[in-house]
């Protein structure tokens, strides 16, 4: 999960189950950027993990977790944006408006965010970063 730690008190500001694990974050002016990804036990081949995973990208109104933590509120609305079987998006970054993020298994896909409405993330392109992208 997702926790804040100010003075001497916890705030949960996301709690996932076992087996959910946060790889990935990143923020806007305006929004908080989270990558959470599952992963089945892998059994006895790497394909058991390629075929029982997902990773949902998820984001939160960085004002919503302020009033969070300032007890003025007591709900963060988490807006799901991707959810995706076959991703496993282990770093996020936000550069220019636009949302990065990387795959371990070897892809970035780009997400361009939508100035009129920042829940928005439209998937602009996805680099293949085994053929040479490394700049990237």
């Amino acid at each position: 999960g997702l926790s804040i730690i100010k003075g001497n008190k916890i705030f949960s500001l996301l709690s996932t189950p076992p087996g959910f694990y946060v790889f990935g974050i990143a923020s806007s002016n305006k929004r908080i950027y989270i990558s959470i990804n599952f992963h089945m036990p892998i059994k006895s081949n790497i394909n058991n993990l390629i075929n029982k995973r997902i990773t949902l990208l998820v984001s939160a109104n960085i004002s919503d977790i302020i009033l969070a933590i300032q007890n003025k509120q007591n709900f963060v609305n988490w807006h799901t944006h991707v959810i995706d079987r076959n991703k496993s998006y282990s770093y996020l970054n936000y550069f220019e408006n636009s949302l990065y993020a990387a795959d371990y298994l070897g892809s970035i896909d780009v997400f361009k965010i939508d100035e009129k409405n920042d829940e928005a993330l439209i998937k602009i392109k996805s680099l293949n970063l085994l053929k040479n992208n490394l700049h990237y």
